[in-house]
């Protein structure tokens, strides 16, 4: 699906969001308390850590299309960095082309303390499976109660909010981009009032148009690959 195409699916938004220095810092020194506080001046807004998206709000359900490994690398890692440094609690559930040992080593690259924040549980990273399959099939009933589980967890340990990033590159049956797009579908209905904020990444080889519609349809935001940053394209107006 080309640019235009996904103009036309969004058809009547517009591109929005400042560009950001990919250089990104703590935003504020330790809290009483030894925890980073961010310095986000509006309680909904946070850094997307994206080069050029900006600042994005709570309950915000990004998608984007993604070819190879190191353009998956370019968009998560900054992400998750931008999370880690605002007090956020961070998960990356890896899956091909990227490894665990991959992001790790990704995350290490702009953050010293990334083995620090495992060690603290203010990072996860798991493998696909066990997050999207840990009974052995995919049940959406049981992720979205995960997804409800770490908001909580969150909040009980005094982070800002959870920012999580995912690559669903194992669908391959009807019958599973069926199932995870009710899914996607009922996780941007239940984050919207949450102090979460959700990346999710699509091989484009395995995307027919047909799916790619039905992701667009399933989140509110997408993410279009520049030539040296992405820009975002608002999918569903904000009531």
């Amino acid at each position: 699906m080309s640019e235009e195409a996904l103009h036309e699916v969004a058809r009547g938004n517009e591109f929005y969001g400042n560009p950001v220095s990919a250089n990104l810092k703590p935003a504020r020194e330790l809290g009483d308390d030894g925890r980073p506080q961010h310095n986000v001046n509006h309680a909904n807004t946070r850094r997307s850590g994206i080069p050029g998206v900006g600042n994005i709000d709570w309950g915000e359900h990004l998608c984007a299309l993604y070819s190879g490994k190191q353009e998956l690398l370019k968009l998560v890692v900054p992400f998750i960095q931008a999370g880690l440094l605002d007090n956020e609690c961070c998960m990356w559930i890896t899956g091909e082309p990227v490894t665990e040992r991959d992001a790790l080593e990704a995350l290490e690259a702009v953050l010293t303390e990334a083995h620090e924040y495992l060690i603290s549980k203010r990072l996860e990273i798991l493998p696909y499976h066990q997050w999207y399959l840990s009974s052995g099939a995919f049940n959406q009933e049981m992720v979205l109660e995960n997804w409800v589980s770490k908001a909580r967890y969150a909040e009980a340990n005094g982070f800002a909010g959870v920012r999580i990033a995912g690559n669903p590159f194992w669908l391959q049956s009807k019958e599973e981009w069926a199932q995870f797009g009710c899914y996607e579908r009922n996780v941007e209905a239940a984050i919207r009032s949450e102090r979460v904020l959700a990346l999710c990444m699509y091989p484009t080889e395995r995307c027919s148009n047909d799916h790619m519609i039905r992701i667009l349809s399933n989140h509110g935001s997408t993410l279009l690959n520049g030539t040296n940053e992405w820009q975002r394209l608002e999918l569903r107006r904000r009531t």
